[in-house]
């Protein structure tokens, strides 16, 4: 406990910079200084978003039901990732984000992905669609120090395809 009487220990302690405060107040997560360097360890924010669409697919060349025209209601997470924030404390708005996310999906909506001009040579797959979401979403996030993270594709509630690179 501080108290009047250890307030030059205190000091003593910050200008040696011996690290015993927590480390919840040490990185610039918070919009005040502490008094303590910021860069003790590397702080990394991971953001997410849940979008969905629905779309068919017949898979080629699979030996069973999937190979039948067949549809999902597709969920997708979109994970960004950046260790600054900006001035106001974000590392990117959530709805640029969607709005990027939003673009790509929006060419799959409600669609044959097997007509789909990616697609047409690529199976359909999870695993595909996943790559193809992950590298279109990231080409168009411009922030600075903002990358994809991963990105998850989920067919129905139990099977679902977690990307990165």
């Amino acid at each position: 406990m501080i108290s009047k009487g250890n307030i030059p220990l205190v000091k003593q302690i910050l200008s040696r910079r011996l690290l015993l405060i927590p480390p919840v107040f040490r990185y610039n997560a918070f919009p005040f200084k502490i008094g303590i360097e910021s860069d003790v360890m590397a702080q990394t924010f991971i953001l997410k978003t849940l979008l969905d669409f629905a779309s068919a697919h017949s898979l080629r060349g699979y030996p069973g039901d999937c190979a039948k025209l067949h549809g999902h209601n597709w969920k997708i997470e979109v994970q960004v990732s950046g260790s600054q924030l900006n001035e106001i404390g974000m590392v990117i708005d959530f709805k640029e984000i969607k709005r990027h996310a939003k673009v790509v999906i929006k060419e799959l909506d409600h669609s044959f992905l097997n007509d789909h001009p990616h697609f047409q040579e690529i199976n359909p797959t999870a695993e595909n669609i996943a790559v193809y979401l992950f590298r279109e979403i990231e080409s168009r996030i411009s922030t600075p120090g903002v990358k994809m993270h991963s990105i998850t594709v989920w067919e129905n509630d139990r099977n679902c395809v977690i990307y990165s690179e």
